[in-house]
């Protein structure tokens, strides 16, 4: 899910000029190495892919909520891999509406959000005719409810995203729209800033429950992920910074499916971001974009992701 802020509605005189920032949590949403299975996988998490979406909740000011409105949010990715044996890209799309509203709960903010996915993946393995493609909806990922709070330059947000099957699946395809398994990603996102608001240090921690498969009897197991981010601010409306993710499978997988699953998956990945803030027309548009080179990725070939997100209030 990706929040966008102004400080919401309890900031300081320090805070007040500071322009909307994209932050990530926008899954937030799910696609990772998300619908693809290659039978050189090792075994660990089905198909070595998983709901968790590295570098999503790694954006600008990702524990920060909007003040009350509806937002539009969209996020744009692409992702590549590929090795001597095959080559996997998926690109896609998730045009999203999120909702700050004014209720406060435990004096914080309360806020719901909708991430729809549509998306566009294919597989092929060179010198042969193996060249499979897949598009349409992927599974789109909820946050029922999340609560943020501020104290001075200090920020914190408190949500559950639930990740929902949406996107096509059969067990006998090689490649898939969805995981086919519900799953419950557990967040915080917090964010520090320094007083002057050049200095940003961000990071979500989330831990992810996986539901088992019910075509192939396999569950995931548990899964814990960090994102984080340090930016700067030369200017007000402009930001550069370091943004990377840590994923790490903490428990077996499980179900009669998931015999011989012994390795627990693990990736990370690292790479710079950008944000810019302009008001076109009368209306406030931020944009973000980063690259995340993937590494010590042990259950599927590492690869690269290209990411764009586009967010304003209606």
């Amino acid at each position: 899910m990706a929040w966008i802020s102004c400080g919401y509605c309890h900031k300081s005189p320090s805070n007040s000029s500071r322009p909307l920032r994209p932050s990530a949590l926008v899954r937030y949403l799910l696609i990772a190495a998300l619908c693809w299975h290659h039978p050189s996988v090792t075994r660990a998490s089905e198909g070595g892919g998983t709901s968790y979406l590295p570098g999503f909740y790694g954006d600008f000011g990702m524990a920060y909520i909007t003040e009350p409105g509806t937002y539009f949010n969209n996020l744009f990715g692409y992702y590549t891999t590929q090795d001597s044996q095959y080559d996997y890209s998926i690109a896609f799309d998730m045009p999203s509406i999120l909702h700050v509203s004014d209720l406060q709960i435990l004096g914080g903010a309360f806020t719901v959000g909708m991430y729809p996915m549509l998306l566009r993946s294919e597989y092929s393995v060179p010198s042969s005719d193996i060249d499979t493609r897949r598009g349409g909806f992927g599974d789109f990922y909820v946050v029922p409810g999340g609560i943020s709070w501020q104290w001075d330059n200090f920020y914190l947000f408190v949500y559950e995203g639930v990740n929902m099957p949406t996107g096509s699946y059969r067990q006998d395809r090689s490649l898939n729209a969805g995981r086919n398994y519900w799953s419950l990603d557990n967040n915080a996102s917090l964010t520090w800033m320094s007083g002057d608001g050049r200095f940003e240090l961000s990071m979500n921690i989330g831990y992810m429950l996986n539901s088992e498969n019910p075509a192939t009897d396999y569950r995931t197991g548990d899964e814990f992920h960090l994102d984080y981010l340090l930016g700067y601010y030369p200017i007000a409306n402009f930001g550069i910074g370091i943004n990377g993710s840590v994923y790490r499978q903490v428990t077996a997988d499980s179900g009669s499916g998931a015999a011989g699953a012994t390795l627990l998956s693990e990736a990370n990945t690292i790479g710079p971001a950008l944000y810019f803030n302009q008001k076109l027309g009368g209306q406030e548009i931020m944009w973000s974009a980063k690259w995340l080179h993937e590494f010590d990725a042990n259950s599927y070939t590492a690869g690269d992701y290209v990411m764009l997100h586009t967010f304003f209030k209606f």
